[in-house]
């Protein structure tokens, strides 16, 4: 009962060790046990989910949900001498080494254009409600160029145009996230760079980290560009996989949590509160991230 052993699983005996179970769609389980969404997919070696863009075999899911180390995945696996571990711990923190994240992801941000210069980029912001000129003038997102991607971004060229960048908790540009503009129906709206991690990274706007004083929290890209050109004075965070980390919420004083009423948002709520004082809000109906929803935060309510 060693490593070795570990490395004989498989990416479903994994995921049902930490919870998940198959879902009704062919190949797909739920929950990701990292982020909570709805989207896994087994490979032949990792299981991969398509919310929070994680990639990962037995062994990895073992030290991403302890303590980091190869002791606490087999402790995790129950492969110690001391027997099973206790329920697996869903949702676990995760500091994300930086050698996870893409080389020169600040780079290829500088080398994308303004949302404006894309009109397909500019017609996808539209149908969300969101000005692109507005979305321009904050620079919350820019067009992905059309060459000189790294490897890491090719994929990006199909149709996930709209970039935006993630930020560490001192104000770094680590990772990039994609967002499809081109329509129809694809597996994933958002894609992160094709083997590295966007985990340990925050959106905000219209300042960057630091994050400090009282925050608006939402869930998603659509929801994040909505909510920072509708609201003015707002601090807008967008959250996913592990919401960033502890250093992020340190200075937050209090935390407006409007992720969605669902399994996951509830998830990301609660992992919140464990780092800086929160109140749990509904979203508004039909993407409403204005002045007039916020009016009663404002008034100190």
């Amino acid at each position: 009962m060693t490593l070795d052993t570990l490395r004989t699983w498989t990416p479903a005996q994994a995921l049902a060790h930490a919870g998940a179970k198959p879902s009704k769609r062919r190949g797909r389980w739920t929950p990701c046990p990292l982020c909570g969404g709805a989207d896994v997919q087994i490979g032949e070696r990792v299981w991969t989910c398509y919310h929070c863009g994680k990639s990962l075999d037995a062994v990895g899911t073992g030290r991403a949900l302890s303590d980091g180390t190869i002791a606490g995945a087999l402790a995790w696996a129950g492969l110690t001498d001391d027997g099973p571990s206790n329920a697996p711990a869903r949702f676990a923190p995760i500091e994300t080494p930086a050698s996870e994240y893409p080389p020169g992801a600040d780079a290829l941000w500088a080398a994308c254009g303004p949302v404006t210069a894309s009109g397909s980029v500019s017609a996808w912001l539209e149908s969300r409600g969101v000005d692109p000129h507005v979305v321009a003038a904050l620079d919350v997102a820019r067009a992905l160029p059309r060459r000189g991607l790294p490897e890491w971004a090719r994929a990006w060229s199909a149709g996930w145009w709209c970039v935006l960048p993630v930020w560490d908790a001192v104000g770094r540009i680590v990772s990039l996230r994609a967002r499809w503009v081109r329509g129809g129906d694809v597996r994933a709206k958002t894609r992160p760079p094709t083997g590295f991690s966007v985990s340990g990274t925050v959106l905000a706007g219209p300042s960057v980290p630091p994050l400090e004083g009282r925050v608006l929290v939402v869930e998603g890209e659509p929801a994040y560009l909505h909510a920072v050109t509708h609201t003015r004075g707002v601090q807008v965070v967008g959250v996913y996989a592990g919401c960033g980390g502890a250093a992020h919420w340190r200075r937050v004083t209090e935390a407006r949590v409007a992720t969605d009423a669902d399994v996951p948002g509830d998830a990301y709520a609660e992992k919140i509160a464990g780092w800086c004082p929160t109140v749990r809000m509904r979203p508004p109906e039909g993407m409403g991230w204005d002045d007039g929803w916020l009016a009663g935060w404002r008034g100190g309510a």
